[in-house]
């Protein structure tokens, strides 16, 4: 039987691909257990300076696996309460890795990016969508709420009045209405979704990985910081970055006038 999820390591990237083209890479336990493992893996190797999460054949991920639940159906209330909380328990531990994780997390999504699959992509820094990407808050259509942080990055994203909308019609939405929302950051022609993720991944791997880490982190904090914290985080982050190697190549590049050779420390 072939890996749920795999990773590939290349040029400081590490790609992680749910691999269940059959079923549209649905959030099966095992799959879900094993993006966990592969995010914390690619978040703990020093040697990775960006990380791509992509879907096989054709999808991203078309979210909660629903024959599952149907063969669920006939357990007992406290059993199903205790395999529903083994999946999110490990697309929490997911989407809280990309969030911590010091360098850059790029969604690659094309195809269905429904439910828990759609807050996955949400959940990573930048998304690259190709043309038939649709984007599906498919929860309310099984009697659900949203998960996987769907709830928390969707209103910061369109804001709540659209983030209701999206989850109580759970109408698909295009790749290009979701970059109009400021879901996504960028709309490619199907063909070359694979080419232009890629060099986007490649530009980031060889970029000032350090600084990457406390941009990210400021950024996201000051989503719950008042403004005199967020002051006191960026003084704290910028003095790191003036004491990293990137910052000492980065001053020398530029005054030498040549290109910059960043380590990521």
């Amino acid at each position: 039987m072939s890996a749920t999820v795999t990773s590939e390591f290349a040029d400081a990237i590490a790609t992680i691909t749910l691999n269940g083209p059959d079923e549209m890479n649905v959030l099966s336990i095992e799959r879900s257990r094993d993006l966990a493992r592969a995010v914390t893996l690619a978040g703990q190797d020093t040697e990775v300076r960006c990380v791509v999460l992509q879907g096989a054949g054709g999808n991203f991920c078309a979210g909660a696996n629903v024959k599952s639940m149907l063969e669920n159906l006939d357990l007992s209330d406290a059993e199903r309460h205790f395999r529903t909380r083994q999946i999110l328990n490990e697309l929490h531990l997911t989407t809280r890795t990309i969030r911590a994780m010091p360098k850059p997390v790029i969604a690659s999504v094309e195809g269905a990016a429904a439910g828990g699959g759609f807050s996955i992509a949400m959940g990573c820094d930048m998304v690259v969508a190709a043309e038939n990407a649709k984007f599906t808050m498919a929860y309310n259509n099984l009697g659900l709420c949203p998960d996987a942080s769907g709830t928390y990055s969707l209103p910061r994203l369109v804001g709540v009045r659209k983030a209701v909308e999206l989850a109580f019609l759970g109408d698909p939405i295009g790749a290009r209405e979701a970059l109009e929302l400021g879901i996504i950051n960028r709309v490619v022609a199907d063909a070359e979704l694979a080419t232009e993720t890629a060099a986007l991944a490649n530009r980031l791997a060889v970029g000032a990985t350090f600084a990457y880490g406390k941009t990210k982190m400021l950024y996201y904090r000051s989503l719950a910081s008042s403004y005199d914290e967020q002051l006191e985080a960026e003084g704290d982050a910028v003095t790191s970055c003036m004491v990293s190697d990137d910052f000492r190549e980065a001053v020398k590049a530029f005054v030498e006038k040549r290109p910059r050779n960043f380590t990521g420390r």
